[in-house]
């Protein structure tokens, strides 16, 4: 019986050590708020230690208490699910945030950056030569008069 206890508060260590670890991967993914996700990990950490402690004192004591063993598992094995799910939603999440933001900087027609981001990008250009001590230059061309040309001659 004692072995059997063992076993199960050891796959509820195992348990509880990977959402931990994926807690962690939370953590280093968060941007905006990685202060709140920090108490999610430590707050499974502390779940770790408390998952030791029974383990010691039933291999001090003999006393064992089995009902808290089986329980410890499932416990541990839904927490890891949870965590594991939260790191699901957080990619997915992230992927579409990427794909916004390209669509907010792309031409939908052209697929070349728009007015917007061909601002940001030359203010970072521009700060970049300057830093550097490089000369900066820019060239424009104006398309519309090329197209409404080409347009009335049919060439495109």
């Amino acid at each position: 019986m004692l072995y059997l206890a063992t076993f199960f508060y050891l796959a509820s260590l195992v348990f509880q050590t990977l959402a931990f670890w994926f807690a962690l991967i939370l953590f280093g993914r968060a941007g905006q708020h990685r202060y709140g996700w920090l108490f999610f990990p430590l707050g499974l950490l502390l779940m770790l230690g408390r998952r030791v402690s029974p383990v010691m004192a039933m291999w001090q004591s003999s006393q064992i208490n089995m009902t808290d063993a089986v329980l410890s598992v499932p416990i541990s094995f839904l927490l890891m699910l949870g965590v594991l799910s939260l790191c699901k939603v957080l990619g997915e999440l992230d992927d579409k945030t990427r794909a916004l933001l390209h669509a907010q900087n792309l031409d939908v027609l052209t697929s070349a950056l728009n007015r917007a981001a061909l601002f940001a990008e030359g203010e970072k250009e521009i700060e970049r030569s300057l830093r550097m001590r490089h000369s900066f230059a820019v060239l424009m061309l104006d398309i519309d008069h090329c197209l409404k040309d080409g347009a009335n001659k049919a060439i495109f």
